[in-house]
């Protein structure tokens, strides 16, 4: 695999964590040990967890090699220059033994606990089980605006995708490995359009897909990498793309 530094040393699990990462350093051990206690609390004793870090450069990587250090439970994928999230997460998924592969933030602004649920959904039948995220943010006028962004991208992306889902960039979703690989990997966009764009062509592959709440609360301790008005034009650039690419047929 080309551009990245692995470290694998596990036997094949149940449960695969993909944890992609970008300069998460400050918040990086805590949010993985309660990762890891809500994976116990939930009864999970077979699983991985893949650390993707997408070229952080804040000492993350440091942090990465101290978790996994000892750890037959986790690994490592270090690409060589950052590619954005959608790109950690395909090449997270890539590497994933897993039956059941999903990932999640980790400052956990979706706590953890939620693991539980979305897991079920799937070994229950689900092709595809999502968060949609009911928010519970400090108020404050970024994290309204953050919202009113969030909430004008849902129905643009109704209106030109015809897609019904309730949050497709929502950043927790779990898979049946087996049967959405291919489609997690043919997702063309590496940016954080790749949320949108594997909901839809999950839809439209006639895939079962689980909604199911989770609740989102807004860290004001760390810097977000999200850049609301540029990230939004990225979006919406995206989304006109995605629809010609409908349109002539080839998706």
């Amino acid at each position: 695999m080309r551009g990245v530094q692995i470290n694998d040393s596990m036997s094949r699990p149940y449960l695969s964590i993909i944890a992609p990462c970008f300069n998460e350093a400050g918040h990086l051990f805590a949010g993985a040990q309660e990762i890891l206690r809500s994976l116990a609390e939930a009864g999970y004793d077979d699983y991985e967890m893949i650390f993707v870090d997408d070229g952080s450069e804040d000492g993350t990587r440091d942090v990465i090699e101290e978790i996994t250090r000892g750890n037959n439970r986790a690994r490592y994928i270090f690409h060589d220059k950052n590619r954005g999230r959608g790109a950690a997460v395909k090449t997270g998924m890539a590497a994933a033994a897993g039956e059941i592969a999903g990932f999640l933030d980790v400052d956990l602004e979706v706590h953890s606990r939620f693991i539980r649920p979305l897991v079920e959904a799937v070994a229950g039948g689900a092709d595809m089980a999502v968060g949609v995220r009911s928010f519970k943010s400090p108020f404050g006028m970024d994290a309204l605006f953050r919202r009113l962004l969030s909430e004008g991208y849902k129905r643009v992306s109704r209106i030109m995708l015809n897609m019904d889902a309730k949050d497709s960039e929502a950043g927790f979703k779990f898979f049946n490995l087996a049967r959405m690989s291919s489609v997690i990997q043919s997702a063309m966009s590496d940016g954080w359009f790749w949320d949108t764009e594997v909901m839809m062509r999950a839809s439209r592959g006639g895939f079962a897909i689980a909604e199911l709440p989770v609740t989102y609360i807004k860290r004001n301790n760390k810097k977000s990498t999200v850049k609301p008005l540029r990230d939004a034009a990225e979006y919406v650039k995206s989304l006109f793309i995605f629809r010609k690419k409908i349109i002539r047929g080839e998706i």
